[in-house]
């Protein structure tokens, strides 16, 4: 009662994940059943009854006795070649090991590369992208800082089609940048300290949370001066305190940045950190007004 008339059997190494080795049909009957199949390595064998001859309401099925057997030397052992697909800018990597038995897997994932922009232009593949700004040249030095601000974001150009990279910087804006690339998160609280920042300015969020991360704490305790232009020195410095004033082991060599200055440390971290290299000159243009360009260039070099 119970008796397989027709079977299937798959094994495990896990005990999880389960694949068919053979089926097919056994005789009605009591005697000794035979099933073969090519050897494998297995912890786990199972036999599954797909029908049963039963003489009751239930259908059940059972096996009295299982015997497995077979030679060691008849198991196969993987022998994997592996071929490597490298990452694109846009889809990533991987190691596709293959047998001679036609087993195969996938392993060693890497994740893309992503574009590598020069200009308009990724080095990497033939991808481009729009440049909708008629004020940034294809060879300007601040292109790819623009066009990576824009797309994160961070700032959008003076128009649909003017970036006006020469304007100068004021504070508010500046804070405003640094905000955005942080992810423009929510201040710890709405308690203002200042009474030239309205709760209604487009710069209110950013102020509030340039002064809870210690980037600026504004003129005087009661006046932030938004629309105060921003000098070189001071935008690195509030770069410099929103990641935390990172000490730095570097010596400036600039010649209008003396030892003892309080911008001294900021400056000598973006040079360490390859934000800055200054104007060109043996300067780092300290007391210039900062630009629109200059701002997202250093963003850009520190992110």
């Amino acid at each position: 009662n119970g008796t397989i008339t027709q079977y299937e059997i798959l094994v495990s190494i896990d005990g999880e994940n389960f694949y068919p080795v053979t089926d097919g049909n056994w005789a009605n009957n009591t005697d000794w059943k035979g099933a073969d199949f090519d050897a494998v390595q297995a912890k786990i064998v199972r036999l599954v009854a797909v029908d049963a001859v039963t003489d009751s309401q239930y259908v059940f099925a059972s096996a009295a006795e299982i015997r497995l057997t077979g030679e060691k030397n008849d198991v196969h052992e993987h022998s994997y070649a592996a071929e490597v697909t490298a990452p694109t800018c846009t889809t990533g990597g991987y190691t596709t090991y293959t047998c001679e038995c036609g087993d195969s897997y996938i392993a060693d994932e890497t994740p893309a590369l992503g574009h590598e922009w020069k200009g308009t232009s990724c080095t990497r593949c033939d991808a481009t992208r729009n440049n909708p700004f008629v004020d940034v040249a294809e060879d300007s030095w601040y292109i790819d800082a623009v066009l990576w601000a824009v797309e994160k974001g961070i700032t959008s150009g003076t128009s649909d089609t003017i970036f006006s990279p020469g304007n100068k910087v004021t504070r508010a804006q500046a804070v405003t940048f640094l905000w955005a690339a942080a992810g423009k998160p929510e201040p710890a609280s709405s308690k203002n300290p200042f009474v030239d920042v309205k709760e209604s300015d487009w710069f209110c969020k950013a102020v509030l949370w340039a002064k809870e991360k210690g980037v600026t704490s504004g003129l005087d305790d009661t006046h932030f001066g938004p629309g105060q232009i921003c000098t070189r020195e001071q935008v690195v410095t509030f770069l410099w305190a929103a990641e935390g004033k990172p000490a730095s082991s570097t010596k400036v060599n600039f010649s209008d940045v003396p030892a003892g200055a309080w911008y001294y440390a900021p400056v000598a971290w973006a040079v360490e950190n390859k934000i800055t290299s200054g104007m060109g000159d043996g300067t780092f243009g300290v007391g210039q007004s900062c630009t629109r360009a200059q701002v997202v260039t250093f963003l850009y070099a520190a992110k």
